[in-house]
């Protein structure tokens, strides 16, 4: 046999930042971001960046062959503040998605997103495009309510994920 495969980044990483083991009921790889979690060090920051950028590429989607996968971003319970530059270091991570990658993301849910964030993202989603517009899905009802909103169970989110959280 050849060379061993290299082993594939971790899932669970920085803290309980970004978890990558759920898949919804159409098979599609559900990414969780928790951002109560995002480092207040900009190179930590950054770091976390590469580092999801890193595992959501074996789910880009450049044919629309392929079931992409789900990014689900969780903003914690009601009453929990968002850190200072979530919405620009969540905007760096979009974009930082080489464009197969981002044609991968079918859904971006955000659940429980400050007045702040859902303010600021009804802003700027008009001057999204429509394919962009639609893919985002606020989930005020906090996690019990995503798979009413985004189509997403809570079983979708991976049992490490939800025992971070307290709900596994």
């Amino acid at each position: 046999p050849g060379p061993a495969a290299p082993p594939a980044p971790a899932v669970n990483s920085y803290g309980g930042l970004f978890f990558l083991d759920g898949t919804d009921a159409h098979g599609r790889a559900v990414a969780v971001i928790n951002a109560t979690k995002l480092p207040v060090n900009a190179n930590q920051r950054a770091a976390a960046v590469q580092h999801i950028l890193t595992c959501l590429e074996p789910h880009g989607d450049i044919t629309g062959e392929r079931p992409g996968f789900i990014l689900v971003v969780y903003f914690g319970e009601k009453g929990d503040k968002s850190p200072p530059g979530v919405l620009m270091w969540l905007r760096g991570v979009y974009y930082g998605l080489l464009r197969p990658l981002r044609k991968g993301v079918k859904v971006i849910a955000m659940v429980n997103p400050s007045f702040f964030v859902r303010t600021t993202l009804g802003a700027f989603m008009p001057m999204v495009s429509s394919k962009g517009y639609k893919k985002v899905a606020m989930v005020t009802g906090g996690l019990d309510a995503l798979g009413y909103k985004a189509g997403v169970a809570l079983v979708h989110l991976g049992v490490p994920f939800l025992q971070s959280v307290g709900r596994a």
